[in-house]
């Protein structure tokens, strides 16, 4: 019974890393997303203040 308890912590660790391991590249994913949508949002703004200055 000892064993199996064991076996059992064993596996809700190698669990609790796979899901952490999991997140750590959700949230990168998540990061270069944001970076990508921040450099698009910087590129728009430039050229609305473009236009705005022809206008």
């Amino acid at each position: 019974l000892r064993q199996e308890v064991q076996d059992c912590h064993l596996e809700m660790d190698e669990m609790h890393d796979q899901f952490r391991e999991d997140e750590a590249i959700e949230f990168r994913e998540m990061q270069k997303d944001l970076e990508a949508t921040a450099k698009n949002c910087r590129i728009l703004q430039f050229k609305l203040r473009k236009m705005e200055r022809r206008n």
